[in-house]
């Protein structure tokens, strides 16, 4: 199923698309196809690491590495300055890395905290219980005054309907939601009316919408256009691919300035850095 601006389109569409009837909401029995294709409504949990872990991954990337080589020989060559200058490099790219993924991770891991731990459904007909874990594109959930938005939802009923998006806009006022109203397919999240993310808090009113993205997916928090998530791992900051194996990336941000300096070494060995010259000497 792809992923359209469901903000753009009309109840009738959205339903169509998600092949569900708005009224009674999936079957039993699709809703267990859809949940073994899509698979679970969670944040996937990484190996949780340290600090210092964490610190210490930031020397698996081959360019560190190569500027250790470089700071190893300039040492050995008594040029102490240059050994000097390429550890603060490595130092400062290394502190930069470990700050940036460090409270990204930790943002996720506050994503996975505001997950609403179970959600009002109807399935068949008949209103259920499920826990939010459970919920498949397709899905219609009823929401009330208190609730936690458990899913990505394009509402198609609202009476009142209030909702708390602080923690995903920052913006201090609830928003009132119009589910009838078509938003333009680049609108700001914040003005998406027609829409509840999930992670965001009911504040007063009831309504009902049905789930359009869940898990890592969804385009509040999640991975999808304008997403939480999607911005961090675009602006490389961090891979949610590779979050056990803390080797196989690197810091976005911090990369650059480590690319550039691996332009270092070169000056370092050349045969016109003799002893007494230094790095500047070499390139003069």
């Amino acid at each position: 199923m792809s992923m359209p601006d469901w903000h753009s389109l009309e109840i009738d569409a959205v339903a169509d698309r998600l092949e569900v009837d708005p009224e009674l909401g999936l079957a039993a029995a699709g809703a267990v196809e859809r949940r073994a294709r899509f698979g679970a409504n969670l944040i996937p949990s990484g190996e949780q690491r340290s600090l210092w872990r964490i610190f210490f991954a930031q020397f698996c990337d081959l360019m560190i590495l190569v500027l250790l080589a470089a700071a190893l020989i300039s040492g050995a060559v008594g040029e102490l300055a240059d050994t000097i200058v390429i550890l603060i490099i490595v130092a400062m790219n290394a502190a930069i890395g470990t700050s940036q993924e460090y409270r990204a991770e930790r943002a996720v891991d506050a994503l996975r905290a505001l997950a609403a731990p179970e959600a009002r459904v109807r399935r068949d007909g008949r209103v259920m219980r499920f826990a939010a874990a459970e919920l498949v594109p397709g899905d219609l959930v009823l929401l009330r005054a208190g609730d936690v938005v458990p899913a990505d939802l394009r509402l198609i009923q609202a009476a009142g309907l209030q909702v708390d998006e602080a923690a995903l806009t920052g913006e201090s006022n609830v928003v009132v939601k119009q589910p009838e109203g078509i938003c333009a397919a680049q609108q700001p999240l914040a003005e998406r009316l027609n829409l509840a993310f999930k992670g965001t808090m009911v504040a007063s009113g009831h309504g009902q919408g049905l789930v359009v993205a869940t898990g890592f997916s969804g385009h509040g928090f999640g991975m999808g256009p304008g997403g939480f998530v999607g911005a961090l791992v675009g602006q490389g900051i961090i891979d949610v691919s590779h979050r056990n194996d803390p080797c196989s990336q690197w810091d976005g941000l911090a990369g650059e300035p480590v690319r550039v300096a691996a332009a270092v070494p070169a000056f370092v060995v050349t045969p016109g850095n003799l002893p007494g010259q230094g790095i500047v000497g070499g390139i003069a």
